[in-house]
């Protein structure tokens, strides 16, 4: 699965959009420390994977990270199919 911030991916053609996904961190967590906030993004990334390939996508492209007010980083992209 390609996971990118890039809205295009080098040498590979975009054959089908599946639309928007988005997901975050679904660990429930006591407090969220700032200090650990690469944790939590690991966390929604992984989330991120399972909700693209649950739809058959082959990659989340145009991928861009959010935080809420809670300190719960929140990443949304663009779940595309590549051509043969």
């Amino acid at each position: 699965m390609i996971i990118s911030t890039l809205t295009s991916y080098p040498h590979r053609e975009i054959a089908e959009d599946l639309g928007i996904i988005t997901a975050f961190d679904t660990k429930l967590r006591p407090i969220r420390m700032t200090i650990e906030i690469d944790t939590y993004i690991q966390s929604a990334l992984q989330e991120l994977e399972l909700a693209a390939e649950k739809i058959g996508a082959d990659a989340v492209l145009g991928v861009q990270f959010m935080m809420d007010e809670k300190k719960i980083p929140i990443v949304i992209g663009s779940a595309v199919k590549f051509g043969s």
